[in-house]
């Protein structure tokens, strides 16, 4: 019975005194970081910052401190909080070594790699024409060529008068102006500043006159359509673009010794409507008598303009 209790009281004082040195061991035994690997992006505003945190192991020891260093800070530095920051694209080392030496320096790593960012979009061509139903193909570059992210994102300022794809090709729908944009995901950005129009089209020019009432006004008569000052026989043609103007007149002439006229004159402003659906005006012209016993009469004539694309 005594040696059984000798040998407890061996035992327990064996573990005691372990018990006694490992909470007296105070030294950093390891040493780890939020993080072992980090991409960051240069130059750039919102991705050229990072952030590590080292841990010490055991948390109870009794040096805490450690200092940063970068292995290449052409690259990436770091600050004593652990604030790493992106100087230039490539890669580097970030390591955090603890003050406590005392069973040998303790370290942990991270491993940094920069990209290059992208710092100017250029667009082959900043402006011009596009023709609604014929789509334009942009292209943009991106400097500098080796850039990490080359990718572009293309907008249009306003899709009803006209769309643009994911590669840049435009499509116009309606007439009117807007801006096509090609964006980059680090930044910069290019503009395309865009007048849509309508296809050129060729419009035919008809009309037709009719007396409505003589009013003893003249028995023998002549009539003559014009298109932009040019007579037109039976049917005339104009080939326009939106936003042109062309010009209609109808003459009505009674003949005798002191011929008397009467005209219908129009200016026409070419709009998309007109170019797709045409147009019809109509509009009264008097032929008034200038000498005889009839003087002062007018005779009324009904004039049509019809113009089809």
């Amino acid at each position: 019975m005594r040696r059984l209790f000798t040998i407890f009281m061996i035992t327990a004082l064996c573990v005691s005194v372990l018990c006694i040195g490992s909470a007296d061991d105070t030294s950093v035994r390891k040493v780890t970081l939020n993080t072992t690997q980090m991409t960051l992006v240069y130059p750039s505003e919102g991705n050229n910052e990072g952030f590590l945190v080292a841990s010490i192991d055991p948390v109870y020891a009794t040096i805490q401190t450690g200092m940063w260093t970068s292995s290449n800070e052409a690259v990436a530095t770091v600050d004593p909080a652990g604030n790493v920051t992106a100087t230039g694209a490539g890669n580097a080392v970030i390591t955090f070594t603890s003050d406590d030496s005392s069973k040998g320096k303790k370290t942990a790593s991270c491993k940094v790699r920069v990209a290059q960012a992208v710092t100017a979009v250029e667009m082959k061509e900043t402006s011009g024409t596009i023709t609604v139903g014929k789509p334009v193909q942009l292209k943009a570059t991106v400097q500098p060529q080796k850039a990490a992210n080359k990718k572009l994102e293309w907008y249009s300022s306003n899709e009803e008068i006209a769309t643009v794809s994911t590669n840049g090709q435009v499509k116009g729908l309606k007439p009117g102006e807007v801006t096509i944009t090609a964006k980059s995901a680090d930044g910069p950005s290019a503009e395309y500043h865009a007048t849509v129009e309508m296809k050129p089209v060729t419009l035919k020019v008809s009309g037709k006159a009719k007396c409505i009432a003589k009013n003893h006004v003249g028995n023998s008569w002549a009539k003559a359509l014009f298109l932009n000052d040019e007579q037109v026989k039976g049917t005339g043609k104009v080939t326009v673009k939106d936003g042109d103007r062309i010009t209609v007149e109808w003459v009505i002439e009674e003949y005798d010794k002191y011929p008397d006229t009467g005209n219908y004159y129009e200016v026409i402003d070419i709009t998309p409507e007109i170019m797709t659906k045409g147009l019809t005006l109509e509009a009264t012209v008097w032929v008034t008598e200038n000498g005889g016993r009839y003087s002062g009469n007018s005779a009324e004539w009904r004039v049509t303009v019809t113009i089809k694309p």
